[in-house]
């Protein structure tokens, strides 16, 4: 599995139960041995943008199906590290509220 994924053995044995699979070969079993990517060649100590760029021109090889689409237009690629949305989910951060000062 990729190092990148923080998951445990025991973490990636749980889903594969859930969908009904032994091991993720017999996920994947079902697709061409053309198609699967055995190992993604990632150098160790890329930083988050840096997998986050390399994964997205990997998937910029897949070719769209069906019409153009024109939804989002006007929204902007924009780089957001994963801890910004641990730490805006974090109550202090959006609310004036604090236990200690009465209300009036």
């Amino acid at each position: 599995m990729n190092q990148y994924l923080p998951l445990s053995a025991d973490d990636r044995r749980e889903m594969l139960a859930a969908v009904g699979f032994d091991s993720f070969e017999a996920l994947v079993a079902h697709l061409p041995a053309s198609l699967r990517v055995q190992r993604l060649d990632l150098p160790d100590g890329l930083s988050e943008i840096e997998v986050q760029s390399r994964m997205r021109a990997l998937a910029a090889k897949n070719v769209p199906l069906g019409p153009t689409s024109f939804l989002g237009a006007g929204v902007y690629q924009r780089f957001v590290p994963s801890a910004v949305d641990a730490l805006l989910s974090r109550a202090e951060f959006y609310t004036a509220y604090t236990p200690y000062q009465p209300e009036i």
